[in-house]
């Protein structure tokens, strides 16, 4: 089983829209410093060299978080 969902498959498996994954994702990765940051991916080092290298990324939401 992944340990990491898409924000698709993370709104399937905890009932709620894609946006509100999307909320909570950027709540997260806006807070500097946040202590959940790790449990979602990119990290902040990949997606600096991802957003620098103009590349595209998608947003991975570790499972236990979407438990808490």
């Amino acid at each position: 089983m992944e340990q990491f969902l898409t924000v698709k498959d993370a709104a399937a498996f905890v009932g709620k829209s894609e946006s509100t994954i999307k909320r909570l994702i950027h709540d997260v990765v806006q807070t500097v410093g946040h202590p959940d940051r790790e449990s979602i991916q990119p990290s902040v080092d990949e997606l600096a060299a991802k957003r620098a290298a103009g590349e595209l990324y998608a947003w991975r939401i570790e499972r236990e978080f979407l438990l808490q």
